[in-house]
């Protein structure tokens, strides 16, 4: 697994390339996450663009960026997300928790909107 994390218009955008299986993959971005969030940053897109494949741990470290950011007051969303994806978040009833934009421009129109309400 590969990630990018960086910050636009104070938003924290993680993209992530490959397959997302767990804990020991994430722990880094979850501590950069976390480090952002206590900075005040609590806006974050997960871009999914080219992720490959997620399993259950993978679910696990998303509901995590959500909990995160949403215990700050601030929110995310998951773009770009797969069909396997789409289907296990249906699977799971999970689909009512999360955020989900076709792509990054709509993610970041929609959050930023979000913070304004």
């Amino acid at each position: 697994m590969d990630y990018e994390i960086r910050k636009e218009d104070g938003i924290v955008i993680v993209s992530i390339a490959g397959n997302l299986f767990g804990e020991q993959q994430t722990k880094e971005i979850s501590d950069q996450l976390s480090n952002s969030v206590n900075e005040g940053q609590n806006l974050v897109i997960v871009d999914l663009k080219e992720m490959k494949f997620i399993n259950s741990l993978g679910l696990n470290f998303l509901l995590s960026v959500l909990t995160k950011a949403r215990k700050s007051g601030g929110e995310a969303y998951l773009t770009n997300i797969s069909d396997q994806l789409s289907k296990l978040l249906v699977i799971t009833k999970l689909n009512a928790v999360f955020n989900v934009a076709p792509d990054l421009e709509t993610a970041k129109q929609k959050i930023t909107n979000s913070t304004q309400a």
